[in-house]
């Protein structure tokens, strides 16, 4: 961290993020917290962005304890911030942002499953394919939201934060 601006940035973010997984649990699998790290990876420097996703992860084990998804609840989260990051530069449109992000939803069960997969194929077949339903809401949830809010919130991001990292 560079000062104490970009700290209190880092620590406001990422309890934006929680808050608005919160808001919306009621929801399975409809969250801003996809469209709101991509933003941020889009607009600010890479250990901001990827310090805000650890940070919603270490809060998400304070509220709802310590179990077989939390390592990668880290992996998948900071994982979708180096991609978005890494890709910036050629992703620019709300289109492209959108499937990107829809992407991101359809794979998350998905790269969950990877460590039963591990164990025994079988076993990370069946939990990806039984929590496929809820990988298609994820992804067609974040399509949506980002083709929502992706215009307003990407200028606003760039033009009120720019200057901080």
């Amino acid at each position: 961290m560079k000062s104490v601006k970009e700290m209190v940035l880092v620590a406001l973010l990422s309890a934006i993020l929680v808050a608005s997984k919160e808001v919306l649990s009621f929801l399975p699998n409809i969250e801003c917290v996809s469209f709101l790290l991509m933003i941020f990876a889009r607009h600010f420097r890479f250990n901001v962005s990827f310090m805000i996703s650890v940070i919603f992860c270490f809060v998400e084990m304070i509220l709802y304890g310590f179990g077989e998804w939390t390592i990668m609840y880290f992996l998948v989260w900071g994982g979708f911030v180096v991609i978005v990051y890494f890709l910036k530069n050629k992703v620019h449109s709300r289109n492209g942002c959108a499937v990107l992000s829809a992407l991101f939803g359809l794979s998350f069960g998905f790269f969950f499953s990877l460590p039963y997969a591990l164990l025994s194929l079988q076993a990370g077949l069946s939990y990806w394919l039984s929590g496929l339903f809820f990988d298609l809401v994820h992804g067609v949830g974040n399509f949506l939201v980002c083709m929502l809010l992706f215009d307003e919130m990407d200028g606003w991001i760039g033009r009120q934060f720019a200057l901080l990292c």
